[in-house]
């Protein structure tokens, strides 16, 4: 999901532990509905066959913004940034 002159609304790559799982999936929803932002994430966006870590690292180059769930297990993650 990219931000484009076609498209004013503007995308954010969520990044969080999958611990948070849950908690990530109803702050895209927030995000979504009611600040009209495209959320990217992995839960979603990641297709069977991909590799995560490439399409985690090409929708980071791709998004407008990252927004990072804080919490102690993400704090606690390496894969969290």
């Amino acid at each position: 999901m990219t931000g484009s002159d076609e498209d004013p609304m503007p995308s954010l790559f969520l990044s969080h532990s999958s611990t948070d799982r849950s908690s990530s999936v109803d702050l895209a929803s927030h995000l979504e509905a009611g600040h009209r932002c495209k959320v990217w994430l992995s839960e979603s966006a990641i297709g069977v066959g991909q590799d995560p870590f490439d399409e985690i690292y090409l929708s980071i180059e791709r998004c407008d913004a990252i927004v990072v769930l804080l919490s102690r297990a993400s704090v606690s993650s390496e894969h969290v940034s």
